[in-house]
């Protein structure tokens, strides 16, 4: 093998850098598309699992014959929570000691700045009625219907993205998005 011919085999200097150039274009075209994935997924979970519960504290109610609560930014423990559903043995609206909790949520473990929409609901996100503490609360009744009017709670994650879930007078709403 002459010195010409080893100098013929791998890649140069300009091929190298092109590969390279259009890696790094792709990659720059990608990435945001990837991170809008990644936020509208969190949304997606963190409003889906507001509805969830909504529809378990319903089932629950029906199952056990008893009132069972979701009642909005209520601390437990010391830990602050931005809803828990719960079944209501005394039937005032409220969380008290003793109570079963059937599922708590902090929008904070969902990352990325998920939380109520503090613009719609009269500044909460939330248009549920209030109970003696002042907080929003929802209960279903031993039928599965809402003890007190419907309500909306609005998810938001940044300022674009919205989805509301809306309980009417005879069932839970599934979510929409809101633009």
């Amino acid at each position: 093998m002459t010195y010409l011919e080893s100098m013929k085999k791998g890649f140069t200097l300009v091929e190298l850098g092109i590969v390279l150039a259009t890696i790094s274009i792709m990659s720059a075209i990608a990435f945001p598309n990837i991170s809008n994935l990644i936020a509208d997924y969190r949304l997606k979970a963190a409003s889906r699992d507001v509805f969830s519960n909504l529809q378990r504290a319903k089932i629950m109610a029906v199952k056990e014959n008893k009132l069972c609560t979701m009642t909005f930014n209520l601390p437990v423990d010391g830990r602050p929570n931005d809803y828990v559903v719960y079944v209501d043995e005394d039937r005032d609206f409220q969380y008290d000691t003793g109570e079963t909790i059937l599922s708590s949520k902090r929008f904070s473990d969902y990352k990325s700045g998920v939380g109520f929409n503090l613009a719609e609901g009269g500044g909460d996100g939330l248009t549920f009625t209030r109970n003696a503490n002042l907080r929003p609360s929802i209960a279903f009744n031993s039928r599965g219907l809402p003890v007190s009017p419907g309500g909306k709670a609005w998810v938001r994650m940044g300022r674009d993205r919205h989805v509301a879930a809306r309980i009417l007078e005879s069932h839970v709403e599934r979510l929409r998005r809101v633009v």
